[in-house]
């Protein structure tokens, strides 16, 4: 009997029906039904802080040499940078085991000799299959790729990671020429060593926001509770 009195309090089961007397009044929401709205709002909260977007930074480095508006270089350190964000990760361009972003900007320098930015929209990828992650340029394809890098076949561009360093002949780099930056082209003739990272700025999450909605969900509850 217990049982069945516990369930009639929920308001699955109404005993007055059972009894030919009249309801007391509205019947409102069940105790299941109360729970599962309380439920259901605090998963959306967690949900919206889950789905924050994230700025993710990658950056290659190395040493080469080559010519850079006309300016030539040997063994000197480059770096270049790109940003971007997990919110947009694409996984149909190359397909879905070659996660990768699109349409960025990046920036390179090189010791000594200049620095400036790509004029034409960059990428970065990891071929999971091969294990190689890279970067190109819409209008020279791949520029530095950098072959077998151990672990990569399950990295998918959304954590940090690195820094890991190939050297030659494991880095790729023979479509690097002639390419547009705000400082004239810039070709490489040769690339010795190079090094990818990946660091993802981890969002604070907005604890206000996140506490306001909780107590709103047990505001419900209660409210439903008082009837």
């Amino acid at each position: 009997m217990k049982a069945f009195f516990d369930h009639a309090q929920d308001g699955l089961v109404d005993a007055n029906s059972l009894t030919g007397k009249p309801a007391p009044g509205p019947v409102g929401p069940s105790g299941f039904s109360r729970r599962l709205a309380v439920f259901s709002v605090v998963c959306a909260v967690a949900a919206g802080v889950a789905v924050q977007a994230a700025p993710i930074d990658f950056t290659f480095t190395g040493v080469g040499a080559g010519i850079w508006n006309g300016n030539a270089f040997a063994s000197a350190p480059f770096r270049v940078e790109i940003s971007a964000d997990t919110v947009n990760l694409d996984l149909s361009t190359f397909g879905l085991t070659t996660p990768g972003y699109f349409g960025l900007s990046g920036s390179i320098s090189i010791t000594g000799v200049d620095s400036g930015t790509f004029s034409n929209p960059v990428y970065v990828f990891n071929n999971q299959g091969t294990k190689t992650p890279g970067f190109g340029t819409i209008a020279n394809n791949d520029l530095i790729d950098l072959f077998n890098v151990s672990g990569f076949d399950l990295y998918d561009m959304l954590s940090s990671i690195g820094p890991v360093t190939k050297n030659s002949p494991d880095v790729f780099f023979a479509q690097f020429s002639n390419v547009a930056t705000s400082q004239g082209p810039l070709s490489f003739t040769s690339v010795s060593e190079a090094t990818f990272q990946a660091v993802l700025q981890v969002p604070e999450t907005n604890s206000g926001v996140v506490a306001g909605a909780l107590l709103g969900a047990a505001a419900v509850g209660l409210g439903w509770r008082r009837r």
